[in-house]
């Protein structure tokens, strides 16, 4: 086996390892909305005891999700605005959901490269198309409205050239606008003590923002793909 082989394989056993740890520990349970739900209460208190740990427990558990690409990355945004507010909740769930797609990248580039070429050839083609075209524009572009999803999008990056701190920050800037919208959604569920408090102006603001925001994001990129044919100058490539 070569040493490419080897690293995917060990690579393979760790990720499996993970998530069949989370099943087997109920931790998937925990994590869904439901499970979120019910221990939302005993949480809050948790959080206002030790706010300073809470917030690095919970970063370092959103690393772990988003890097490990599980499937539950909306509940827990969710939770993590509703225990700590809009603030804190949109601080903690950018920086930690860059760092962890960014360890999904790096973990296909140097473990996964021939295993994902292979799986995601369609849309490692996107991809290289895309960035010919576009540059690093083409990353902000998949960020703000995801042309492939969220964990594809990892993944393919990943095996491209384009080097890890362009990756970073490119997937900061470009999730911003949609985690925003989901912090500010947890943020007002948050708020709900009764079902009065559904009727509040936060909560439908958040809910409309959710509704309006690809639509709106997906008009920005079109206009900006229109503008850049009819310059017909491409954007710079990725550095």
């Amino acid at each position: 086996m070569t040493t490419a082989g080897r690293r995917a394989l060990g690579g393979a056993i760790a990720l499996v390892a993970v998530v069949a740890l989370a099943w087997a520990t109920g931790l998937l349970d925990l994590l869904s909305w439901e499970g979120l739900r019910a221990r939302r209460a005993s949480l809050q208190a948790v959080v206002d005891a030790h706010p300073g740990a809470s917030l690095l427990a919970y970063g370092a558990a959103y690393v772990l999700i988003t890097a490990s690409s599980l499937p539950v990355a909306t509940p827990v945004t969710l939770l993590g605005a509703a225990l700590f507010g809009f603030g804190r909740g949109l601080v903690v769930v950018s920086v930690a959901a860059t760092a962890g797609s960014t360890l999904a990248a790096a973990a296909s580039r140097w473990l996964f490269r021939d295993l994902v070429r292979a799986r995601l050839a369609r849309a490692v083609a996107v991809m290289d198309a895309g960035l010919a075209r576009d540059g690093v524009g083409w990353l902000l572009a998949a960020r703000l409205v995801p042309v492939m999803p969220f964990v594809v999008v990892n993944l393919v990056v990943g095996v491209s050239s384009v080097p890890l701190r362009t990756i970073a920050w490119t997937g900061l800037v470009g999730m911003l606008p949609g985690t925003a919208a989901y912090v500010w959604a947890g943020a007002a569920l948050g708020e709900v003590r009764e079902p009065r408090d559904l009727l509040s102006p936060s909560l439908w603001g958040a809910l409309v923002a959710l509704s309006v925001l690809p639509f709106v994001l997906r008009r920005v990129r079109d206009r900006w793909h229109a503008r850049t044919r009819l310059d017909g100058t491409p954007s710079d490539p990725p550095r």
